[in-house]
């Protein structure tokens, strides 16, 4: 379809005329009036026609039958994906035709490291030699740079820290993460913290139990990622609360299976609440609150690490 052809007639002794006619679809580039021909193709097969004349008159020389065979549709992939970082690297492999040439020095199912965002043409040759092309667009991504690392916080028991962190990129995404000693853990906007998809993450109501607390932030922009410095809350203790810390509360039995008798301080109306190390609230149900005890069914619980509120300070437990 589309392909230019060259048809010519031998001479024709007395000739002095030639007249060419072409099927629907076809056309003449260049020749008419000569024995030689340019035609393109049409989207369909057809034929191409020859009147020979003189002075006496014209008579029919040729009838040429012209078969057009139909083009590859040729497409490409991109592997792992059409956009990728900076120093990755990418495969590029031909569909729709049976061999592949590409621009650019790439070979078809070769990985390769472009250096920078650009399109290259593949050129797909079926069975019949004909052939057709495809641009695959390559898009190659920086790592967003962090310009400012989180520094480590000081607070009370009770007070708020704040993490904050800067990037050189301004379509990068935050989450932030906390390291309780288990290793790091995305964090959600719920209990203490807040705007942990943001640039700065606020800890709010800070607990004793989260001292040495470690975070950190990984900067996202597409599939780039950087993960930032990590940085310490530090729970500092003052004298009248320090007094308070020393309360004896109990959690028994910790590690636990099913319930957890709470031994401590605290009044008949005291609202416990159990958190996981993301700072998502825990649905328990509370079996019996009476004096200095306190007894919770924390069976539905997936096993993992807790921290329970609800008097002067926090407390961990182990759901096993």
């Amino acid at each position: 379809t589309g392909i230019s052809g060259s048809y010519s007639a031998s001479t024709v002794t007395g000739a002095s005329s030639f007249l060419w006619s072409v099927s629907s679809g076809f056309t003449i580039s260049s020749g008419q009036g000569t024995n030689t021909l340019q035609v393109q193709a049409g989207g369909s097969s057809g034929s191409i026609s020859l009147l020979a004349g003189n002075a006496c008159g014209t008579i029919p020389l040729i009838s040429y039958p012209v078969s057009v065979l139909p083009l590859p549709i040729v497409s490409a992939t991109a592997s792992p994906s059409s956009s990728i970082c900076v120093g990755s690297q990418i495969t590029l492999n031909g569909l729709g035709a049976s061999s592949y040439t590409w621009t650019g020095g790439v070979l078809n199912g070769q990985a390769f490291t472009p250096t920078s965002s650009s399109g290259y043409t593949v050129t797909g040759t079926n069975a019949d030699g004909c052939s057709n092309t495809f641009i695959q667009e390559v898009t190659v991504n920086s790592y967003p740079g962090i310009t400012t690392q989180p520094g480590n916080q000081n607070a009370e028991i009770g007070g708020n820290a704040q993490f904050a962190i800067s990037t050189d990129h301004p379509l990068a995404t935050y989450q932030w993460e906390q390291n309780a000693g288990l290793g790091f853990n995305t964090l959600f906007n719920a209990g203490p913290y807040s705007g942990v998809t943001s640039s700065s993450l606020l800890v709010s109501n800070v607990q004793l139990t989260q001292n040495n607390y470690i975070f950190r932030c990984k900067v996202k922009f597409q599939t780039c990622e950087t993960v930032s410095n990590t940085a310490a809350l530090n729970v500092l203790v003052s004298s009248n609360k320090e007094s308070q810390s020393k309360v004896n509360f109990s959690l028994n039995p910790n590690p636990t299976t099913k319930h957890l008798l709470i031994k401590g301080r605290f009044s008949p109306n005291s609202k416990f609440q159990v958190f996981n190390m993301n700072g998502m609230k825990q649905d328990v149900l509370i079996i019996d609150c009476q004096g200095d005890e306190a007894l919770l069914d924390v069976s539905t619980l997936p096993n993992g690490l807790y921290l329970i509120s609800g008097f002067e300070r926090s407390l961990r437990f182990v759901k096993e």
